[in-house]
């Protein structure tokens, strides 16, 4: 390409000298610029064709560099896994040893796994993370101390009251924010996922709204939670509407032979969830009020 571009360059500029007279300003015949016409329009045409080529390289160039470092590092991810099981690691264990080691070494982190002093290294270091790790927990242990005396001297706010509901709802159990940490062990989170059915992106699972309040609800749905766990949910009725809901498990109790779960709101859309609060009022207050006017 740039060979054209060069050899276009050259027959323009030879042919320039025996049309120079004929280019040439003629005060006294007008002035006769058509020649010229054609080389400012092919030297234009040449600039755009360097110019895009210029661009289709840098772009090639830059899009098979960042193949060649995707390919580099995906080739030493899987050189380090091999190693790593080799040396006795399960494969979310491998991942995590690999995420800590680019940490410490970003361009070489097999040296650290494949050498006893790289291995001495990672130990001092992990040493240090589960020292900070434990005075999480202690910090922790206190925050929990605190509120579990809290809960027994039954301290806590008026809540507001809660409406009888038995609603048809939708019901998709969340990630909480302690399974996307970076030292969760993933091949547990997968088959703890796997087993329930109810991990991120699942369909979700029909269920009955009991009652609801502004600061929480009570659902009954076949779902195996757990206190700490967090669900998503939405109405499933056409003449009641509330959309998607966080809430975070408080307890679950068997009713009849049905799992009951409680649940508190995470940061809800308050003017909508008043809303259908009030529309449910209007529905249970409407029978009573339709009797007393019979009376």
């Amino acid at each position: 390409m740039q060979r054209l571009i060069r050899l276009i360059a050259i027959v323009c500029l030879t042919q320039i000298p025996a049309h120079a007279q004929r280019t040439y300003l003629k005060f006294d015949q007008g002035m006769d610029l058509g020649f010229a016409k054609w080389i400012m329009l092919v030297g234009i045409l040449v600039g755009l064709a360097h110019l895009t080529y210029w661009f289709m390289t840098k772009h090639l160039k830059e899009s098979r560099a960042r193949a060649r470092t995707a390919s580099t590092k995906a080739q030493r991810s899987h050189a380090f896994e091999e190693r790593a099981t080799a040396l006795g690691f399960r494969q979310g264990e491998a991942r995590t040893v690999e995420r800590i080691a680019m940490r410490l070494s970003p361009k070489t982190p097999l040296n650290l796994l494949s050498s006893a002093n790289g291995r001495e290294y990672l130990v001092g270091d992990l040493d240090k993370r589960i020292a900070k790790r434990q005075g999480e927990v202690r910090v922790l242990e206190k925050l929990k101390a605190r509120l579990v005396v809290l809960r027994d001297q039954d301290v806590h706010e008026r809540e507001t009251p809660r409406i009888e509901a038995n609603l048809a709802v939708w019901v998709l159990r969340r990630r909480s924010p302690v399974e996307t940490e970076l030292f969760d062990d993933e091949d547990a989170t997968d088959s703890e996922d796997e087993a329930d059915g109810l991990g991120e992106g699942m369909d979700s699972i029909a269920g009955r709204l009991l009652d609801i309040s502004e600061g929480g609800a009570a659902i009954s749905v076949d779902i195996n939670l757990s206190r700490g766990d967090r669900i998503q949910f939405w109405s499933a009725e056409s003449t009641w509407i509330l959309g998607e809901t966080r809430a975070g498990v408080l307890n679950t109790a068997t009713r009849d032979g049905e799992k009951v779960v409680h649940v508190y709101f995470v940061d809800p859309d308050l003017r909508e969830l008043r809303l259908a609060l009030a529309d449910l009022r209007e529905r249970s207050s409407g029978p009573a009020g339709n009797e007393e006017d019979s009376e």
